[in-house]
């Protein structure tokens, strides 16, 4: 199932993104329904984290996430869903034939791709495309910076299922799909952003909107 994909979060000065925070599609007292997983990148002792210390919104006792790392397209996809949500930005793609169903990105602080519902506007991207900057929950009291990410099957599109059909990413490869570099993705948000501003001034305060 790795085949096609790529990690949603990019690398930074190295730093491979991990799940910080694993699927769980059954409620309990010890532990809540978690329907995606939670990306942040792991410690590991470099000074580089000095600056991103626990108990601030970039960090964690084992986990950070430092400012302005990019979110990317997990496949290629429609922009069914682009819109402020309780839990910050949120976008959901569709990607229809390449994969039965869609895929959830939630707590962003910034996104490259307009506002819609439903699909409405067409609008396409590319597997590794930027579409966002991570942020954090404006519900979690911490605000502890990450991506929470979810796949759905037989999802968006008016299909059956929605996102009641979420599944874990891990079973479905996630820990071994590719990991771009920000470097990577710079020249497909210069070309996105340079898109989205030749379609008018409506488009622009929303794309620049931060939650």
């Amino acid at each position: 199932m790795s085949a096609g994909w790529v990690c949603p979060v990019v690398s930074w000065h190295g730093y491979q993104p991990k799940v910080s925070d694993g699927y769980s599609a059954v409620k309990t007292a010890a532990h809540r329904e978690h329907h995606g997983v939670d990306v942040m990148f792991r410690r590991n002792g470099d000074p580089l984290e000095a600056a991103y210390p626990p108990g601030t919104p970039n960090g964690s006792k084992h986990y950070m996430m430092p400012n302005g790392v990019v979110v990317v397209a997990a496949q290629d996809g429609l922009v069914w869903s682009c819109k402020s949500s309780p839990g910050g930005l949120s976008i959901v793609l569709d990607h229809g034939k390449l994969w039965a169903g869609a895929t959830y990105y939630q707590h962003m602080s910034k996104v490259f791709v307009p506002f819609t519902t439903s699909g409405r506007g067409g609008v396409r991207v590319k597997r590794g495309q930027a579409i966002g900057i991570v942020g954090g929950s404006p519900l979690d009291g911490e605000k502890l910076m990450h991506l929470h990410f979810e796949m759905w099957q037989n999802g968006a599109n008016g299909v059956a299922g929605g996102a009641d059909a979420h599944v874990d990413p891990e079973s479905h490869g996630f820990s071994s799909w590719p990991v771009l570099s920000s470097a990577v993705t710079n020249a497909s948000r210069l070309l996105l952003v340079a898109g989205l501003l030749l379609m008018g001034g409506v488009v622009l305060p929303r794309l620049l909107q931060v939650a």
